[in-house]
């Protein structure tokens, strides 16, 4: 089971239940060390992990912006963490610091690495109902769809959500 959760929550799951976890992708700010005490303990060494570190932005400005080889790497790893996962029925992590947009856009593309082009569509809807808070970082899927030659299809599923997300944020803040 693919789990997007914050930073603050795959802690929890790995101090709680760490036997239940088989393989984390983490995605945090250069630099950010919190992350990193539950992960790299000991015993949590049969747990595949991925950690990257690049902030969540979209353009070019101050900061580390996610690039083809934090992307690549991704989609290199997601296969095999999905089949550990599923073989040992575990749960497979993926998290960012608030696990909203880096996280998703990271479990969007480890999804689509991991079934045959034309599942894009039913994989952000499924992600959509089993986690509804989230706004996928466009310029990370921006360049997994490239890279996987997807040929705009990861980009126009992730537009397809786009009217969903922003209601969710309205009404959350009551913005209408």
């Amino acid at each position: 089971m693919l789990k997007i959760c914050s930073v603050n929550k795959c802690n929890q799951i790995l101090t709680t239940n760490p036997r239940e976890v088989g393989a984390v992708i983490s995605i945090v700010d250069p630099g950010c060390e919190h992350w990193r005490n539950a992960q790299l303990t000991d015993p949590l060494s049969h747990i595949l992990t991925l950690n990257l570190e690049f902030e969540d932005l979209v353009e070019g400005g101050r900061g580390t912006l996610a690039n083809d080889d934090h992307i690549q790497q991704i989609i290199d790893v997601a296969p095999e963490m999905h089949r550990k996962c599923r073989e040992e029925k575990k749960q497979w992590l993926v998290h960012c610091h608030a696990g909203m947009c880096r996280s998703p856009a990271a479990a969007f593309i480890a999804a689509c690495a991991c079934f045959p082009p034309g599942k894009e569509f039913d994989l952000i809807h499924q992600m959509m109902r089993s986690k509804s808070d989230i706004d996928p970082n466009m310029l990370m899927v921006d360049i997994a769809d490239r890279l996987m030659d997807r040929k705009g299809k990861m980009v126009m599923a992730l537009d397809s959500v786009q009217a969903i997300i922003a209601e969710k944020f309205e009404n959350r803040w009551n913005l209408k």
